[in-house]
């Protein structure tokens, strides 16, 4: 039916699932499997082809971001237009994070000695390599208990600063800058700290008190990207998240890695997409960013929230191929 939609204004559904059925018995054999042959129809109809590969990238993306025919928006606003639809269809009526929303996410046992210590709005996220590969939570607060969380990570990226340009709190500052501190039953020390033009290094011991077991943590703090806003640079993000994925590749690939901005979903969303985009890049030659937010969105509301973050998230692509010489 795709073949044929090339060719053809229309396309008659029903009469090729009787045709299907006359030829071979139970095909698309229940009421959801149905509704899905529909669903992936409307897709392509109305957001086009959304596999780019390598080579032919920068004609498509040339498509994607041109104004259709009489002034109509482009098709990126499109296939963004539907991420709102599919919010719009759930559960969720909020453009903002909700308190019903986080609490869906708690993933602590309570400690009885701390009140609101079971309190963490975090998510499992699929990655490219396989599920649950990372973490997506909102910037930690005082009472939070975001060390007990990762203590089974070894990588964690920030992508907030801890103030915004108007002196507005994102982030509570969750590790030592000189001394050791005491976050619960955990014991936090800095042993190193390197900055980089776009981002700052920091490797922390972290010690379970209770358990007796000691861990070294990894945070990369990205500095650059404004809030409301996508990064100037192109460059120093897909730079970041090279340095990200090598460490993870390195250190602790079988363990999750722990992102999070001030919601854990707008700038959390876009580099997640980014990761994940760029591995199917360099292991595929193609991507599908589409796909990709469409299925974040699914496993923790808002991702990629605005058009602007989709939007860029296709530009990151497209110049991570241009360094590579592989686009014109």
């Amino acid at each position: 039916m795709l073949e044929r939609l090339k060719y053809d204004s229309m396309i008659d559904i029903y009469g090729y699932m009787n045709m299907m059925r006359s030829q071979r018995n139970f095909m698309v054999q229940t009421d959801e499997q149905y509704m899905f042959v529909y669903d992936v129809l409307v897709e392509a109809i109305e957001c086009g082809v959304t596999e780019l590969t390598s080579r032919t990238f920068s004609a498509e993306f040339k498509q994607l971001t041109a104004l259709l025919v009489n002034g109509r928006e482009t098709l990126v606003k499109t296939q963004f237009k539907s991420f709102t639809a599919m919010a719009e269809d759930g559960e969720h009526d909020s453009s903002s994070m909700t308190a019903a929303f986080a609490n869906k996410h708690k993933k602590l046992q309570p400690s009885r000695s701390h009140e609101g210590s079971d309190y963490m709005n975090g998510s499992y996220i699929d990655g490219y390599y396989r599920p649950n590969q990372c973490i997506a939570t909102q910037g930690p607060t005082e009472k939070s208990d975001f060390w007990r969380m990762i203590m089974n990570c070894t990588i964690l990226v920030m992508l907030t600063n801890l103030d915004d340009k108007d002196g507005n709190e994102q982030c509570y500052q969750y590790w030592p800058t000189s001394k050791t501190i005491n976050h619960h039953l955990y014991v936090i020390d800095t042993i190193n700290e390197s900055r980089f033009a776009n981002f700052i290094f920091r490797e922390f011991k972290v010690s379970d008190i209770k358990n007796d077991v000691n861990r070294n943590i990894r945070q990369y703090h990205y500095l650059n990207w404004p809030v409301g806003r996508v990064p100037d640079s192109c460059e120093g993000l897909i730079e970041f998240i090279g340095h990200v994925q090598k460490a993870w590749e390195k250190v602790s690939p079988s363990s999750p890695v722990v992102f999070h901005s001030s919601l854990g979903a707008r700038r959390t969303g876009v580099f997640i997409t980014l990761s994940i985009a760029l591995e199917s890049l360099r292991n595929e030659d193609k991507v599908v960013v589409y796909q990709i937010v469409k299925s974040l969105r699914y496993q923790r509301p808002y991702m990629v929230q605005t058009l602007k973050q989709y939007e860029f998230c296709y530009k990151v692509a497209f110049d991570f191929l241009k360094n590579l010489d592989l686009v014109a």
